[in-house]
């Protein structure tokens, strides 16, 4: 097992997030496979045979209510149809680090759900994570998610549902003051100035918590410019400097537009604060991915929303940003390969995906799973055009999207475009020449 890179991933993430850190069972230390698949300690049949249930562990890298409540709907669901077998979720703050610390530690779970980035190809380029490449439950997911989802020519993931992510408007409000959803960077300016004239606060933003304020970046970043791993190689290979990055400039703008029309104490308001003060009608617009609406309409189910594209800024790009969201595999360590492997088979199934739709909310991949939903159609137009792009935290070299999260934030605090630009380029420089 190589864990030179993952050692080095760890480090850089803060371990102060460890074990003690988990809430929940976690699996027992798991123990190396032998060359024919065997495993110390009893094997399915003897377990099966003495009456004991098979106990997996699965790995969720997603901490919001929904998405806990569609797994443990899926397992309950499985568990029924399997009686032999037990499954319990694992969900923790920060769940890249402890994942990535519980591996240093060879305690890994069975089975894990990720979203794209690349921390999770070192976990695959190590031999971690089960080769499923011509798997016959593959047949009932959309094949470009499928090709989406390879490394090397090979799968090890199993891609169940994508993100987008755009600008939820409050309808109401827009069409209470004869304002009609911007399609452009213009018409989204004139629209601020439309409803703070109005009294309306346009944007709702979240500037306390790093994490949102990466992922908010990362995306803007990749809607002015689809390609910006080319140019960050040309800062990184010193052929170009940060400070001249028209992509890195037009975002500092645009994130300090968003700021100018938001309220003044944004550096305050967390994740949480930010959706309900957008459910609560505190102000008409809110930044954020597809997965976000279920929340949203289950703390107000009459509230009139949709998603509409955020513009870019310069003027130039029109596409969408997708990712896969939601990734399942197994580790290669699992005890109980034919059970893990089995359970994939049924996230698979029309019934499962249904279920992960119908609570999580996200684009679904699974065939035959009814996903129609008003308040992303233009979004969803979007990516039955091909006008989508994938979100560059999947390109990007592991934690560039948090270590430049920082300098992100210290714009809001100060506006110092100059800094943010120089600290980027350190940020990309370091990373790119990681690789």
């Amino acid at each position: 097992m190589k864990l030179k890179k993952i050692t080095a991933l760890i480090a850089a993430a803060a371990l102060a997030a460890s074990m003690t850190a988990c809430s929940g069972k976690s699996a027992a230390p798991a123990q190396s496979q032998g060359a024919q698949g065997e495993t110390a300690g009893k094997s399915d049949t003897q377990t099966a045979a003495s009456g004991e249930k098979i106990k997996l562990e699965y790995y969720s890298h997603k901490s919001e209510t929904e998405a806990i409540k569609a797994m443990d709907l899926i397992i309950e669901a499985y568990e029924k149809e399997h009686p032999n077998v037990e499954i319990t979720q694992t969900s923790v703050p920060d769940a890249k680090t402890v994942l990535l610390t519980r591996i240093a530690s060879n305690d890994m779970p069975d089975i894990v759900s990720f979203s794209t980035s690349a921390t999770y190809d070192q976990l695959f380029e190590d031999g971690l994570l089960t080769d499923i490449t011509g798997q016959d439950f593959l047949d009932n997911i959309n094949p470009t998610a499928i090709e989406m989802a390879k490394y090397d020519g090979k799968l090890y993931r199993l891609p169940i549902a994508l993100s987008s992510w755009g600008i939820y408007a409050n309808k109401d409000m827009f069409d209470q003051n004869n304002i009609e959803l911007p399609a452009t960077y213009d018409e989204l300016m004139s629209a601020c100035e439309k409803l703070q004239a109005a009294g309306i606060t346009p944007f709702i933003n979240e500037d306390k918590e790093t994490y949102m304020i990466g992922q908010r970046m990362e995306r803007m970043v990749g809607i002015i410019n689809n390609d910006s791993d080319t140019e960050f190689r040309k800062i990184a290979a010193g052929e170009m400097s940060a400070a001249d990055s028209e992509t890195l400039k037009t975002y500092a703008k645009g994130i300090l537009d968003m700021k100018k029309y938001g309220a003044p104490d944004s550096l305050g308001v967390d994740h949480q604060s930010a959706i309900a003060d957008f459910v609560n009608g505190k102000g008409a617009m809110y930044v954020f991915v597809t997965s976000g609406l279920v929340s949203m309409k289950s703390s107000n189910p009459d509230m009139n929303i949709a998603m509409i594209p955020y513009p870019d800024p310069a003027g130039v790009n029109k596409k969408v940003p997708i990712s896969i969201d939601t990734n399942f595999a197994v580790f290669t360590s699992c005890k109980h390969p034919e059970e893990a492997l089995d359970f994939l088979r049924f996230l698979s199934t029309t019934e499962a995906g249904q279920i992960y739709a119908d609570n999580e909310g996200s684009p679904n991949m699974v065939k035959g799973v009814n996903y129609n939903v008003p308040e992303f159609k233009a979004i969803t137009e979007k990516m039955d055009a091909g006008d989508m792009f994938e979100s560059p935290n999947a390109i990007w070299p592991s934690g560039l999207r948090e270590d430049m999260r920082t300098p992100a934030q210290q714009l809001l605090m100060d506006g110092d475009i100059d800094t943010f630009l120089e600290s980027c380029g350190e940020a990309i420089t370091a990373k790119y020449n990681e690789e």
